[in-house]
């Protein structure tokens, strides 16, 4: 059984505007680990998705960079999302991130952040990661 097989369980949502970077990711998401994926392209009914996300997704995605620099707004929608989804792995795609991060942190809410512009492998590792992270607290 491979890792990935979780993602075609269920479907994948990406919360973030319609970019070239989400439109790789959706290719990428598609082609490369057979998901099946919802995208929720505007920011201001995020929210309005997140039960169907609750119900069916297997992996979610968000973009910070859709939030506009509005962190207050990014916050709030991170903190319903683990409230509501707190099973579910979890991936943050960030311009604003150093680098990939992978650590398994209790405070964080999420759990990995990928910098922008994504790569096809810190897409892999970060899938396997989050996935892992996502099982060990099953």
């Amino acid at each position: 059984m491979s890792e990935f097989d979780t993602l075609r369980r269920g479907f994948v949502y990406v919360f973030a505007n319609q970019s070239h970077q989400t439109h790789n990711l959706k290719i990428w998401l598609e082609d490369t680990f057979g998901a099946k994926v919802i995208f929720v392209y505007e920011c201001a009914i995020f929210h309005e998705w997140l039960q169907s996300a609750k119900s069916d997704a297997s992996m979610i995605f968000v973009d910070e960079d859709s939030f506009e620099g509005d962190a207050p707004s990014f916050s709030r929608f991170m903190t319903s999302l683990h409230r509501e989804c707190e099973d579910k792995p979890l991936v943050v795609l960030s311009r604003d991130a150093t680098l990939n991060e992978f650590s398994d942190d209790d405070e964080k809410i999420w759990d990995v952040t990928l910098k922008s512009p994504l790569s096809k492998t810190a897409l892999w590792l970060g899938i396997n990661v989050a996935l892992d992270f996502a099982k060990r607290r099953q």
